[in-house]
């Protein structure tokens, strides 16, 4: 539920979708909400609402874009997608890299100790995965697809 600053639940704020995150449309840059949650366990009961919370909106032309880092810059993949062995290159040592299906599960976990390495893929079944590189600089993920 939420509403202009100084509104309560029981003033007739406008309804959400009872999930663990939600998305909330329609709000104005540069304006301050209040938010509260209602635990919600069955069909035909309520929970009790939580304190309030205050929701600021930024104005869009003071929030920055997400800069990619130098380990993710100088971080590759190649050839991706691949049906055989995929090598990964760095600008910064390799400590390990740890390979996650996308669904999240730890596939295998490499230690390599350089700016190289060739990871076999050929005892992975085709899909998608997730590849956590941790770097003497900093971590990245890289999503490899396996044919």
């Amino acid at each position: 539920m939420y509403g202009p600053v100084g509104t309560r639940p029981e003033d007739g704020m406008r309804d959400t979708v009872q999930h663990s995150f939600v998305l909330i449309e329609g709000l104005q840059q540069d304006s301050e909400y209040v938010v509260y949650v209602r635990e919600r366990c069955r069909e035909d009961t309520r929970g009790a609402w939580s304190r309030p919370y205050i929701l600021m909106m930024p104005n869009a032309s003071e929030v920055e874009a997400p800069k990619k880092s130098d380990v993710d810059i100088h971080t590759h993949l190649i050839p991706n997608p691949t049906s055989g062995p995929v090598t990964v290159i760095s600008g910064f040592r390799i400590e390990a890299i740890e390979v996650y299906t996308v669904a999240g599960t730890l596939v295998e976990t490499i230690g390599l100790k350089a700016n190289t390495g060739v990871i076999d893929t050929s005892r992975w079944p085709k899909g998608a995965y997730i590849l956590r590189i941790r770097t003497s600089h900093g971590d990245t993920a890289k999503r490899l697809v396996v044919q």
